[in-house]
């Protein structure tokens, strides 16, 4: 409960979570991702496919704990995934979903040895952008996110009473696609 906003639930009995500001991102460690400033060669992610949020595999080896990632969830292995960026494929797959090109994105697509996206799955990618796009310019205002954003993932506070729930100090990486759809693209 703690990790809830005052009111819990909403009236249709959703869960209201007390997300942190700013996306999870310690606001003065927000940086945008470009060809100026890449993305790791490795990705580990926790949850579904479906999400943007990606931390680093460290140099060590040793994995960010949820506690480090501000994610408040119990401990499970099956939810990890870890992956690579193609920084070459990438920045041109996202140029291609900003310009609305689908013929490019193919090219990429079947150069990477994979298969060409449907025009109803590439419609779907666009609009994901599209409202990346603009829930950054609400959430953390005026930032190129044209590639995403990184950054250190914030400490999580109880909104209410200023508890400390998770330390954060995580790295965190914000893509404009999802998991899912960076694996249909590299």
């Amino acid at each position: 409960m703690s990790f809830l906003r005052p009111e819990a639930f909403s009236p249709n009995g959703r869960m209201l979570i007390d997300l942190p500001d700013k996306m999870g991102f310690v606001e003065g460690s927000i940086q945008p991702i470009n060809r100026n400033n890449l993305l790791p060669e490795r990705w580990d992610r926790v949850g579904g496919k479906g999400g943007e949020n990606f931390t680093v595999l460290p140099e060590n080896g040793i994995v960010y704990t949820y506690d480090q990632r501000s994610i408040p969830y119990l401990e499970n292995p099956s939810a990890r995934h870890v992956g690579t960026f193609n920084n070459n494929t990438y920045f041109d797959s996202i140029d291609a979903i900003k310009n609305g090109n689908l013929e490019e994105l193919n090219r990429i697509v079947i150069r990477n040895g994979k298969n060409e996206l449907s025009l109803n799955e590439f419609k779907e990618i666009r609009a994901d952008y599209i409202d990346f796009q603009s829930n950054i310019n609400k959430t953390i205002g005026n930032i190129d996110a044209t590639y995403g954003l990184e950054g250190k993932a914030a400490p999580w506070t109880n909104g209410t009473n200023g508890e400390l729930l998770m330390k954060g100090g995580a790295e965190q990486i914000v893509t404009p696609i999802n998991a899912e759809a960076l694996e249909m693209i590299e």
